[in-house]
């Protein structure tokens, strides 16, 4: 795979999940090389994007979770031409399709509540072809395991990882990395 941001969890898989402006300061510290913006707004995306690149590390936003923009391609044009991001991440399909006609790097996530939930994820994501898909909750090794059978894209686990082990777990399974908000672990 020939992806720059394949080649950050590469060199160390842990991402750093922002959900609070008061993390962002840890995540930038970290040894995390992508930060994930699970909150922002139309206000603060700019500042905080420029503060995150200013220390070499990547940002994707989690565009579904800004506040003050919608969830169309004028605020994928925004994002990625006023506020630069490197990346988004999105449930959306649509989403996923329009950022990648914008040569944008696309995490598409997945919440897996059932076999339903897999079986839709994987339809999806085999049909829009995003970058990366992020799987929740990312303590879910069998289904990780499914799941990079199943599709071409690389996975990253997300969602109620707490431990070294469930890293460890997670990427044994298959996940290339692994997105969590605690900070003692970045």
């Amino acid at each position: 795979i020939m992806n720059p941001t394949f080649d950050l969890l590469k060199e160390y898989p842990l991402i750093a999940a922002v959900r609070e402006s008061a993390q962002l300061g840890a995540a930038i510290e970290s040894k995390c090389k992508i930060i994930f913006l699970l909150s922002a707004n139309l206000n603060t995306i700019e500042d905080k994007v420029k503060e995150i690149g200013s220390q070499n590390k990547k940002v994707f936003v989690h565009l579904d979770l800004m506040e003050g923009l919608r969830r169309d391609r004028v605020a994928l044009d925004f994002l990625i031409n006023k506020a630069h991001v490197d990346g988004i991440i999105t449930t959306h399909s649509s989403i996923i399709r329009a950022a990648r006609d914008m040569n944008v790097p696309t995490i598409q996530r997945l919440f897996l509540l059932d076999s339903v939930s897999v079986d839709t994820g994987i339809q999806s994501v085999n049909k829009v072809s995003p970058d990366f898909v992020e799987l929740l909750p990312g303590t879910i090794p069998t289904t990780i395991r499914h799941f990079s059978k199943e599709i071409k894209t690389p996975i990253i686990a997300g969602g109620l990882i707490n431990t070294s082990a469930e890293v460890k777990e997670a990427l044994v399974a298959g996940a290339v990395g692994v997105s969590t908000g605690n900070y003692k672990l970045w």
